[in-house]
């Protein structure tokens, strides 16, 4: 039957076995990626025998921590994982070695071919001085936040300043602006040619034949030009709407028709009395028996008695009708 003694024993001597791949690799990229596949093989033997419990009763078991490649925002997510594991299961994880070949298998990449090297040369410390410490979890640890933490914070930076644009007033555009630059690891002249890029059309026009250099002075003209711009358009809007004319009234219908005209009869066909309308049209319809009073007007004037024409008599009329059968003559 295989004792834990024996277990811990197969486990030291994998463990060995790996610590030796680690120290002959080379500083060569093509011969640190071969060596690397050799390691990986001999840590997951080594990672299959830390499956077995060391003891019979078994014990508490956690995940292993996601792979870490180096990628943005996974860092601390990946140290918080590695630290639980090793609480959590610190009996399959009793030295140095197994720790440092355990995060070797967690990491790929540039991640791991650092680390590789960074364990090689510790091993070499180690056999120049034998007092020397030998690289562990919380060294790597360290090592992991010193190179990538702020490596992450730039590019994280650098992806926000190039998606920022201006939205709302250039004050504050620069704001946010000022926020994420302070984490950039761009220059000055890159950092300006961001900021001019998410700036508002008509801003950046404005600012065309501007020669500022430095950001603080773009930043400065270009919230001062906002400013005059957004000012200069508030005042012109009520002189740009042309007021508008209003509808014309519709005309009231009249309720009633406006009663034909009557006339009575004149004295004066060129003066303003009135006289018995004479229908002079074609058809010679003949008009109704006149007044006493009006027969001794037309003849103390000389006008005809039928149309009170002055330009003939009766019997002349042009307009009289000829059917002597009917009415009376005047």
């Amino acid at each position: 039957m295989v004792t834990d003694a024996d277990r811990i024993e197969r486990l030291e001597s994998f463990a060995a076995e790996a610590e030796r791949h680690i120290k002959a690799l080379g500083q060569s990229n093509a011969e640190l990626e071969r060596r690397n596949a050799e390691l990986t093989q001999h840590l997951t033997s080594a990672l299959s025998l830390l499956q077995i419990t060391a003891t019979a009763g078994g014990g508490a078991r956690v995940p292993d921590p996601p792979i870490y490649s180096g990628k943005t925002g996974t860092l601390e997510p990946f140290i918080a994982a590695v630290d639980r594991k090793f609480a959590i299961e610190s009996s399959r994880f009793a030295t140095p070695a197994v720790r440092v070949a355990s995060v070797l298998s967690w990491t790929e990449g540039r991640i791991r071919a650092y680390l590789t090297v960074l364990d090689q040369r510790s091993a070499q410390d180690c056999q120049i001085d034998p007092s020397a410490s030998e690289l562990d979890w919380p060294a790597i640890k360290s090592r992991l936040q010193e190179m990538f933490q702020e490596r992450h914070k730039a590019d994280l930076a650098h992806e926000r300043l190039s998606s920022l644009v201006q939205r709302g007033s250039a004050a504050n555009y620069a704001a946010e602006f000022y926020q994420y630059q302070i984490d950039s690891d761009h220059s000055e002249a890159a950092l300006l040619r961001m900021f001019k890029n998410g700036l508002k059309q008509s801003v950046r026009t404005h600012l065309a034949t501007t020669t500022h250099t430095r950001l603080d002075d773009y930043i400065a003209a270009a919230i001062s030009a906002d400013h005059e711009l957004f000012h200069a358009q508030r005042n012109l809007k009520p002189s740009s709407e042309v007021p508008k004319k209003p509808p014309p009234k519709k005309q009231e219908q009249r309720s009633t028709a406006t009663p034909p005209k009557t006339t009575s009869p004149s004295s004066n066909p060129t003066s303003n009395t009135t006289v018995v309308p004479m229908d002079l049209d074609q058809t010679k319809v003949k008009r109704g028996p006149l007044t006493e009073e009006e027969k001794q007007r037309r003849r103390s004037k000389g006008l005809c008695l039928y149309c009170a024409s002055p330009d003939h008599i009766v019997s002349a009329c042009p307009v009289r009708p000829t059917d002597s059968g009917k009415g009376k003559r005047q």
